[in-house]
């Protein structure tokens, strides 16, 4: 339930992992990445609990587009025009 809250309120993935950290859940690295937390001396791993690592790298992006939507509609324009490029429909 903490994590959650945390996920919920972190603005970005430093911000997520500075949350936790004021929630007295201590974070544990693999190979230089963040890859679980420490509650009670037992270690749980953020994916299985559901905030894989590509979730996390992901929250400046939702708040970006909950923030202003318009960027969203730019995004697709980019998509839309990549993938013409793609088919050879460009100019």
């Amino acid at each position: 339930m903490q994590l959650a809250e945390v996920f919920s309120n972190a603005k970005s993935s430093q911000d997520f992992y500075q949350r936790i950290e004021k929630k007295g859940l201590q974070p544990y690295l693999r190979d230089g990445q963040v890859v679980g937390i420490i509650n009670n001396q037992k270690k749980y791993r953020l994916k299985t609990l559901g905030f894989s690592n590509q979730r996390i790298a992901n929250l400046e992006n939702e708040i970006l587009q909950k923030h202003n939507p318009r960027l969203k509609e730019l995004k697709q324009l980019h998509n839309r025009r990549s993938k013409n490029k793609d088919l050879g429909l460009e100019r």
